[in-house]
């Protein structure tokens, strides 16, 4: 392990080394980094808020979902499957620092408990809602909807607070965040957006061709390891949109492709819009050429900028009946009782029974609005009829 780490790191100074001498050998290549970079921080300037929803198709090859877990049975799925019709939404508050993110669609499940009870069950359709607001992130799940969020006893957690933040934004989401000017090697920090890294630690690696433009390649550290870098392919012209984007990792055998993001635009709103991006990660095991692939298509449905977004859409709305959990300072089990309080989660049942009443106050809330509605329309309806009547009795006397 210490040789391939010795290696991997030799490699990636010969690399960048390389990529130096070929930038040294470009006279306008600290130039052109400047320009663009000047160009990313402007959108963050002018891009304020994003709101955004697509479809997505996912893909999955065989075998993937249980190499990345070292199950050792049937592989896991038993062919390449795609599933498709799923959603995702989002709303970007940049510049107050709040993020969220809901969805529904495939997910492998790294739930061990859940894996071990039926190891077919790993690749489950799951529904998320991520919030940050505050510098506090926090996850809400629909645990009826299938395992995530059920407990062994019966307890059906709904909500996570103090959920990790660091979890909050995911590969797939970054075009998002590239397209408001926040292109970085680092994670991005939902209370650091968006983040752009300084112009000395970006290489201009290499220059290529992509759908017929002319790209430039830059290169730089990815969450500053010492053998692995993240490739931006952006086009040379204004408004140097970020086309490609792929983790790339050296090792004794050459270099390795480990994540991928390809991104499509089109004229809208007076910028370049994306309006479609597939995000693809490779699985490498140790057998020469065995290569595992997952991927998500996402396809943009409707996309606003700088649309005002209400505080609230970043808060979640406890109901009674569900189940809580905080992550940090305050252990234990939660459940929302009939007057909206945290309550301590005893049991099962108390859960259970505390959401079938909720359940039923509802309902006779839903058929208390509908008899006064019928109620109110009878009398309207009442008194416009002896109203016309009236009139149409003046008339005849006249």
């Amino acid at each position: 392990m210490a040789r391939i780490t010795w290696l991997a790191a030799l490699h990636m100074l010969v690399v960048i080394g390389a990529a130096r001498t070929y930038a040294q050998e470009q006279p306008d290549s600290t130039a052109l980094v400047e320009r663009i970079m000047a160009t990313w921080h402007s959108r963050q300037n002018a891009i304020k808020t994003l709101r955004a929803s697509a479809s997505v198709d996912s893909f999955i090859s065989k075998g993937y979902a249980s190499s990345i877990h070292f199950y050792k049975g049937e592989p896991i799925p038993t062919q390449d499957v795609w599933y498709r019709g799923q959603w995702q939404s989002w709303e970007i508050d940049l510049a107050a620092r709040r993020f969220r993110k809901e969805f529904c669609k495939a997910m492998i499940c790294a739930d061990e408990t859940a894996r071990s009870k039926n190891p077919l069950q790993i690749v489950p359709m799951v529904y998320h809602r991520l919030l940050f607001s505050d510098d506090k992130a926090t996850l809400v799940l629909r645990p009826e909807d299938g395992n995530w969020g059920t407990h062994n006893d019966g307890f059906r957690q709904h909500v996570l607070f103090d959920y990790a933040p660091g979890f909050v934004i995911w590969p797939e989401d970054l075009p998002l965040f590239w397209f408001a000017g926040g292109i970085t090697g680092q994670w991005p920090s939902p209370s650091q957006m968006p983040r752009l890294d300084r112009p000395e630690e970006y290489i201009v690696h290499h220059r290529t061709r992509w759908h017929d433009r002319n790209c430039v390649i830059l290169r730089v550290r990815n969450q500053r390891s010492r053998d692995s870098v993240r490739e931006f392919w952006v086009d040379d012209e204004e408004p140097h949109v970020v086309y490609r984007s792929q983790i790339v990792r050296f090792a004794d055998n050459g270099e390795r492709v480990e994540q991928r993001t390809d991104i499509e635009y089109q004229e809208g709103q007076g910028r370049q819009v994306p309006v479609k991006w597939t995000y693809t990660e490779f699985w490498c095991l140790a057998s020469p050429g065995e290569v595992f692939t997952r991927s998500e298509t996402f396809t943009i449905q409707q996309i606003e900028i700088n649309t005002p977004l209400d505080p609230d859409l970043f808060k979640v709305q406890l109901k009674p009946g569900m189940g809580v959990i905080y992550g940090r300072d305050r252990p234990g089990r939660y459940v929302v009782d009939l007057s909206g309080k945290l309550v301590e989660c005893r049991s099962a049942e108390q859960q259970q029974r505390i959401a079938s009443l909720a359940k039923g106050r509802r309902t006779v809330q839903k058929v208390v609005s509908v008899v006064v509605g019928l109620t109110v329309a009878i009398a309207l309806s009442t008194s416009g009829w002896l109203v016309y009547r009236r009139l149409s009795q003046r008339r005849r006397r006249t």
